[in-house]
């Protein structure tokens, strides 16, 4: 979130949430695993 500026990566809203971009490394992510999101993107990245 801070790398991000508490902006979401997809809209520029604020980021309220952490998408992970693989689910390979739970628990020990890489920086690039994880994205800064919006409730909204979060919810359309996951088709709901």
């Amino acid at each position: 979130m801070k790398r991000a500026g508490y902006k979401c990566r997809k809209c520029g809203r604020p980021a309220t949430q952490v998408h992970h971009e693989t689910y390979r490394r739970i628990g020990r992510e890489r920086l690039r695993d994880l994205t800064a999101v919006c409730g909204g993107c979060h919810k359309r990245i996951h088709g709901k």
